[in-house]
């Protein structure tokens, strides 16, 4: 599957989830193609945060680190680009 978008455009989004979901309905060796809507937005000031998906578990103190170590760190880099639309890749 490829998602693209332009620049300056953005996927409407519910919260924070895009909504270009679409199922396929075609067999697997049958290429389809699924449009989604583009809103026009000025996005040239921006900041893309990449997260690791992260498996809390009860052991090495993950909770702990996750809650004082990597949500500080997280919302303290967005403090510090409060003027710039953050993008976040997981």
């Amino acid at each position: 599957m490829f998602i693209s978008i332009p620049g300056n455009y953005e996927v409407d989004s519910n919260v924070n989830a895009p909504q270009f979901f679409q199922r396929l309905s075609q067999p697997a060796n049958i290429v389809e193609i699924k449009d989604f809507e583009l809103k026009a937005v000025n996005n040239e000031k921006h900041v893309v945060m990449v997260l690791g998906d992260m498996h809390l578990a009860k052991r090495t103190d993950d909770l702990n680190q996750f809650q004082k170590g990597f949500l500080p760190d997280v919302n303290q880099s967005i403090q510090n680009y409060k003027n710039a639309a953050i993008k976040c890749m997981r």
